[in-house]
């Protein structure tokens, strides 16, 4: 497993992955060229993170109850596949987290969270204070999962999001913080 920054060749699959997770809300496809257009020219302010998976990545049963049904989901993945993401905007001392995907046949097994610490570890390397981010009210997964990270809700917006409209909770966290639950 490695986390690497994204480039345009893996547009496809970044695609692929926020039509997974975000559904209808998706971001389209010239907006993410845009966005890794923009880390790549201004990587101080834009940063794409890409995680990817190698032959080593274990398979376990949690994944695939029934190995029977589906064998290659329960199989690792090939060589170098790309398993999830993170968009991260830096302003001024702070940064936010404008979008974080994994892949469903790899959720849970801690992908999601080694993304963030990688985050994490970069903004406190650049020397930001901050670490911003906004999720749907109805994503209890999603709050439940950075509120376990030090994160706390400390706003709404209301109808922010479409398809389906729904508020937005406004989360944060320093970028150092004291240790997680």
């Amino acid at each position: 497993m490695r986390i690497r920054p994204a480039h345009a060749i893996d547009l496809a699959r970044l695609m692929d992955l926020t039509r997974q997770a975000f559904g209808d809300s998706a971001w389209s496809e010239s907006l993410m060229l845009d966005i890794l257009e923009a880390a790549r020219q201004r990587p101080w302010l834009q940063v794409v993170r890409v995680l990817e998976l190698g032959e080593d990545f274990p398979a376990d049963a949690a994944a695939n109850p029934d190995p029977a049904r589906d064998p290659a989901a329960s199989s690792p993945p090939a060589a170098a596949v790309i398993a999830g993401y993170l968009v991260l905007q830096v302003i001024g001392a702070d940064a936010e987290i404008q979008s974080l995907a994994v892949d469903l046949r790899w959720r849970r097994r801690g992908l999601g969270n080694t993304l963030l610490e990688d985050t994490l570890a970069l903004a406190a390397g650049r020397g930001l204070e901050r670490i911003f981010l906004e999720v749907r009210s109805g994503n209890l997964a999603a709050q439940q999962f950075y509120l376990r990270r030090g994160f706390e809700i400390f706003g709404r917006r209301s109808r922010y999001y479409h398809s389906p409209v729904e508020d937005a909770l406004l989360m944060r966290r320093p970028v150092a913080s004291p240790a997680v639950r």
